[in-house]
C-alpha cells in the first residue's frame, strides 16, 4: 500500500485541480449521507473509514491547498473561506 501511495504522491502533480474538487465533492455528499441518514449512509460512513479514503486524503493533502482565483469572493470556494 505504501508503494502505491508513494507512486500517487510522485504522480499527484499530473492530477488536475479539477480532481481535488470532485474529491471533496464525493465527501461532501458522503458526509451529508451519514449526517441525513440517507440509505446510503452506511456505505459513505464505511467509506469515510476506510484505507481508501486515507489513501485518496493523503494524496490530495500533499497537492496543497486549492488555489481559488483572485476574482473568485473566498466565500464561494467549495471549502470554505480561504485564509492566507
Amino acid at each position: 500500500m505504501m508503494n502505491e501511495v508513494r507512486m500517487m504522491q510522485s504522480k499527484s502533480n499530473e492530477f488536475p485541480q479539477a480532481a481535488e474538487r470532485l474529491f471533496l465533492a464525493v465527501v461532501n455528499q458522503a458526509i451529508s449521507d451519514v449526517l441525513e441518514n440517507h440509505k446510503e449512509a452506511k456505505d459513505a460512513e464505511r467509506w469515510l473509514l476506510s484505507e481508501d479514503f486515507d489513501t485518496l486524503d493523503r494524496l490530495f493533502a500533499c497537492m496543497g491547498p486549492l488555489s481559488v482565483p483572485s476574482s473568485t469572493p473566498s466565500s464561494a470556494h467549495p471549502i470554505g473561506p480561504v485564509v492566507d
